[in-house]
């Protein structure tokens, strides 16, 4: 069965209905997108869609003008429906079959089949939720119970992830939730990666399923790292262990005792491309219910999408995807990103590194940044005078969706790696100086 043929024969058959009964074309291009048309037919299609009006006479100059005479003396049922139906039938068939095809081909040079399987699977589900196209939308009253009963449902069990030890993280975004996609960016050596860390650590803490994409450090560096802030032992004597004290080997031997929880947290280390890590999220969501994902850092994330023009382009494509792929997945995934040269003295979405797409596609874009100890030697809060040294960094809600951006908090670095908030609201001052303290 030629199945192309098929589709170019029932797209005939729509141009016939049209001729016959102009009214019907508001219908037929309100449901078969342009794109979906056969590039033999193509054409006509978008010739007749321009006209004004369309009725049986500019309709024909048309058809004349593209040779296509046939079309007249067709002899086609009236059910509008019917045909718009099948034509949908014959054009997802054809893409099932192309899926499968491009499946077979993938997995010819690939030694990890299940792989292939997989994102096949997620493929052919994308492919059978369009069969929910001819459905009826509901409006907004009519699904204004629903939408009652969700909120209502908060109020006994929310449905956002929060952390337990970053309080204003928790206010400014007012708690994450399924499909959003947060940015953390930062010049390099400011912080970005630890503080990361720190987040999605603290939430797996709470048995919430997470994973790890480290594309910059290996499998090894992560786990020493997470050790290293779970034990409370310098990452250095972590790497280097011969420098380890008695103590501090008997305190690694306490964690290993105590730590009996049922945390599930997965590491990947290798140079992973936007489809590996789509694959790879979505078989983790379907088998571990994995809820939240970190991705370090979005400018090593490589793409084979074609007709990309420059890197601008590709750094954007890349953004909006793993939006998509929160959404669709229906997770939180956190996403670092470099902040370029003019981000070391300000940090600030309009100097991310290659492209600003990121702002755009996030939910809550964070900035984060180590405070000019030369410049500012203390922190007012309160009345009090707290000292500026190379462990504090400052987070900005730098642009937010969902809430007020703009909020900023301190934080400290101990030796371990592991971050805790010291204020929420502050403002610079110089050592030395008896004016108004300098706001940021």
């Amino acid at each position: 069965m030629d199945k192309t043929k098929l589709k170019i024969d029932k797209e005939k058959e729509l141009l016939t209905l049209i001729l016959y009964g102009p009214e019907h074309a508001n219908l037929i291009f309100e449901t078969i997108a342009i794109d979906m048309i056969s590039k033999e037919n193509r054409g006509i299609f978008e010739a007749i869609k321009e006209l004004k009006p369309i009725d049986e006479d500019n309709i024909l100059w048309e058809l004349n003008k593209h040779s296509l005479y046939e079309i007249i003396n067709l002899k086609v049922s009236t059910d509008i429906g019917l045909h718009i139906k099948q034509f949908f039938e014959i054009y997802d068939s054809i893409r099932v079959d192309n899926l499968l095809r491009e499946s077979l081909k993938e997995s010819e040079n690939c030694f990890s089949n299940p792989d292939v399987v997989m994102n096949l699977k997620n493929k052919l589900e994308i492919e059978l939720e369009k069969y929910t196209r001819f459905e009826r939308a509901l409006t907004f009253n009519e699904s204004l119970y629903s939408i009652i009963e969700r909120i209502e449902n908060r109020v006994h069990k929310s449905d956002s992830i929060t952390t337990k030890n970053f309080f204003s993280f928790n206010t400014a975004t007012g708690g994450l939730r399924e499909g959003n996609l947060i940015g953390i960016a930062g010049a390099f050596k400011n912080g970005k990666t630890t503080f990361g860390m720190n987040l999605i650590l603290d939430i797996a803490g709470q048995n919430i399923p997470s994973a790890i994409f480290s594309l910059e450090m290996s499998k090894s560096e992560i786990e020493e790292k997470i050790l290293s802030y779970k034990a409370g032992i310098t990452y250095e004597k972590i790497r280097n262990p011969q420098r380890l004290s008695d103590d501090e080997k008997l305190t690694i031997n306490k964690f290993l005792t105590k730590n009996k929880s049922a945390e599930k947290l997965f590491l990947f280390d290798r140079k992973f491309t936007l489809s590996e890590i789509e694959t790879t999220v979505k078989g983790l969501c379907n088998r571990e219910k994995v809820k939240v994902i970190l991705i370090d850092y979005l400018g090593l994330i490589k793409t084979t999408a074609k007709n990309i023009e420059n890197r601008e382009r590709e750094i954007s494509h890349l953004s909006n995807s793993l939006k998509i792929l929160a959404k669709e997945t229906e997770t939180v995934i956190f996403v670092l990103s470099q902040l370029n040269r003019s981000g070391i003295k300000e940090a600030s979405s309009i100097n991310l590194a290659e492209s600003i797409a990121l702002a755009r596609e996030s939910d809550f874009l964070f900035t984060i940044y180590k405070p000019d100890v030369e410049k500012y030697k203390k922190i007012t809060m309160d009345g009090r005078e707290i000292p500026i040294n190379e462990s504090n960094f400052i987070v900005k809600l730098d642009s937010s969706r969902h809430t007020q951006s703009g909020k900023e908090f301190l934080l400290e670095l101990s030796e371990s790696g592991k971050m805790r908030e010291i204020e929420t609201r502050y403002d610079l001052s110089y050592l030395n100086s008896v004016s108004e303290p300098f706001e940021l």
